[in-house]
């Protein structure tokens, strides 16, 4: 009776350590698609994918549009969900387009499933595996400082190195901290915790530092469209606030659109969105709001508050 026992508790054992591989399994970036469809062939791998990825598979000739639907062809998460797409066929390639951004890190299966009939398609069934890149944090120095900073510690923060770069580049430091604090959220937005960038400055073909692609929203055509772009990444906000002072004075558009000829807050910040800084039509508009919501004028040198509407 013990033996039988035994032998019961030990299967049990067996089958639940292996029903707990499988479970890890399908969690992680590193899955055996073949497991899931043995007969399938791998056509091709997606890897270090971005997360708005358009997958476009090409074949040897032209492809029937009426043999070609959302049943042959699918993305499936690694926990084998299905994933809504879009399908555009082109001549001799399909188009295969997610309808929302795939998530960071994880693994996904594009599947073209053969046609039941095996006509004007692929004969077996093939598979092609993605996996998505991850986004690794960066080492930061103010990551757990500033998830306990308030408003004003904030300020604080970003405010001495303002006056600063002020008297090194004109940047008025009223306007400094008022575009910290919206272009970072109060220094919680992930180009913030994980590039120490305060300021929304993008990496150019100028920058030779580290940089980090993040996702964003951008004004376009009246419209905010979601997009993807790299940022420059700083070992610390002291940093981020050097540049943004260098960044604005060293590039001629912004001395042409009267930056540095401006003598008040109001002036400069809308000289600076004028010259292109950012792409909302409200910029100017929310960096006022915020210098005069939060006296940020008081840092000014003769500083004074111009709570008026904008001309």
């Amino acid at each position: 009776m013990k033996r039988i026992i035994y032998k019961i508790t030990y299967s049990l054992f067996i089958l639940l350590f292996f029903l707990g591989m499988e479970v890890k399994a399908a969690g992680s970036s590193n899955i055996n698609w073949n497991s899931y469809y043995p007969n399938y062939k791998t056509f091709t791998k997606f890897n270090d994918v971005p997360i708005d990825k358009k997958f476009t598979i090409r074949f040897s000739k032209s492809l029937d549009k009426n043999l070609v639907n959302s049943s042959l062809i699918e993305i499936k998460d690694s926990n084998m969900n299905s994933i809504p797409i879009t399908i555009n066929i082109k001549n001799d390639k399909i188009e295969v387009i997610p309808k929302s951004n795939l998530n960071y890190g994880q693994a996904y299966c594009l599947i073209i499933n053969s046609n039941k009939n095996k006509k004007g398609w692929i004969k077996y069934g093939a598979i092609s595996p993605i996996k998505v890149k991850t986004i690794a944090p960066l080492p930061n120095d103010n990551t757990n400082e500033v998830k306990e900073l308030s408003q004003q510690e904030f300020i604080d923060l970003v405010s001495a190195g303002a006056m600063k770069t002020y008297k090194k580049y004109g940047v008025i430091p009223s306007v400094t901290i008022a575009q910290a604090i919206l272009e970072s959220n109060w220094g919680k937005s992930d180009k913030a915790v994980q590039c120490n960038n305060i300021f929304g400055i993008k990496a150019d073909k100028s920058w030779t530092g580290e940089k980090k692609e993040l996702p964003t929203t951008e004004w376009i055509n009246g419209k905010l469209v979601p997009a993807m772009a790299e940022w420059r990444a700083y070992p610390s906000f002291d940093e981020s606030i050097e540049d943004h002072g260098q960044f604005l004075y060293t590039r001629p558009r912004y001395a042409d659109a009267g930056v540095f000829e401006a003598t008040n807050y109001k002036e400069q910040i809308i000289a600076i969105k004028n010259a292109g800084y950012a792409t909302d039509p409200k910029y100017a508009e929310k960096i006022c709001s915020l210098i005069e919501r939060y006296t940020l004028w008081k840092y000014d040198e003769n500083g004074k508050d111009l709570s008026e509407k904008l001309q």
